[in-house]
């Protein structure tokens, strides 16, 4: 016979949101979203790139610029709204390539970045550094990524339904930050590991809002980033032994 313990293990678990899409849904327009695009590297950066934070102001944001060599027009912006993965871009970042922006500063250019046609994407090279790709902050949203770009709670993107997803699980209380251990998990990855309830709540959020935008998130978060959660339960022990045996 077996008995329920009354101590409570965790385990982690992996959604898959494409599978669920392509059985059925069709996404409707909505704000400006589009494709993710992969940020580069400091290896990757050229005369055509500027690199803009106001961390060194109090602030918690980043944009890596990507500009006209010739004009000087803004052309694309890649935008990181988390202390600590800007904090590990910026120590492999040559000084020279980075910018120190006051917040109010930040704020014009992340309104002039969170702005741009969507159509307006160079293609850029790839980058080699792996831990950054896809953790920018989504195109048309403030709160899908690693951190958020918000002024305030109801400061959102464009993609205003899409965006009030993440915004509300970013605030979900029971979670593993980045290189943290809680529960006996340690989360290895760049964003926080949240309980699996917060994790279905946000894809269910991102399927019922069913636009281009939050088909794209859900995709990209459960997909490609394969999101790990985790929940708690009650493992089995062994009540009593037969025969030498547990049973």
């Amino acid at each position: 016979a077996m008995a329920s313990s009354v101590t409570v293990s965790v385990k982690i678990c992996v959604a898959s949101f494409l599978l669920l899409v392509t059985s059925g849904v069709r996404p409707i327009p909505e704000g400006t979203g589009g494709a993710w695009t992969t940020p580069h590297n400091s290896g990757a950066l050229t005369r055509n790139t500027r690199v803009i934070t106001d961390v060194y102001h109090g602030g918690h944001r980043m944009a890596e610029v990507f500009v006209d060599r010739n004009t000087g027009r803004l052309l694309h912006c890649n935008v990181y709204g988390d202390r600590y993965l800007i904090g590990h871009f910026l120590k492999s970042a040559r000084s020279p390539a980075v910018i120190h922006a006051t917040p109010h500063k930040m704020n014009r250019l992340l309104h002039l970045c969170l702005n741009l046609p969507p159509n307006r994407r160079p293609d850029y090279q790839r980058p080699s550094n792996h831990s950054l790709r896809n953790l920018s902050i989504f195109p048309g949203t403030k709160w899908c990524g690693a951190g958020n770009v918000a002024t305030n709670v109801f400061d959102l993107g464009k993609a205003r339904d899409s965006d009030m997803c993440c915004r509300d699980h970013d605030h979900s209380k029971d979670v593993i930050p980045a290189f943290r251990k809680k529960h006996g998990i340690r989360n290895h990855r760049f964003y926080t590991m949240s309980n699996c309830a917060e994790d279905r709540k946000l894809f269910n959020c991102f399927l019922n809002v069913g636009s281009f935008t939050s088909v794209s998130l859900g995709v990209t978060f459960f997909d490609v980033l394969k999101t790990r959660c985790f929940e708690y339960g009650y493992p089995t022990k062994c009540a009593r032994y037969k025969s030498g045996k547990k049973s």
